[in-house]
């Protein structure tokens, strides 16, 4: 009889300590998950800012290239424009002769 009050009180004991380190478990688990996700979004945010940078850096160049394009371009308008300007100044002294 002693035995089984005895034994009561233990699993009692027993059943409070076992909640108490489940809580304790959970909360860690939860402590871990939090930290995993931190992580986790850490590396994201700094994946998009690599990616941001790339991205910057890819603009940067097509920006330039198309500078140099127009300024191409208007260099060869300016060309042909001298060009057509002395044919037909050619042109008017061949007819004057």
């Amino acid at each position: 009889m002693l035995s089984a009050l005895f034994s009561n009180g233990d699993s009692k004991l027993f059943s409070r300590k076992k909640q108490s380190l489940e809580a304790s478990l959970n909360s860690i688990e939860n402590k871990v998950s939090m930290i995993c996700l931190k992580k986790e979004a850490q590396k994201e945010k700094e994946n998009l800012k690599h990616r941001r940078l790339n991205w910057k850096q890819k603009w940067q160049i097509l920006k330039q290239r198309k500078k140099e394009k127009e300024k191409n371009f208007f260099e060869k308008l300016k060309k042909d424009s001298e060009v057509r300007w002395y044919r037909d100044k050619y042109k008017q002294v061949f007819e004057q002769l």
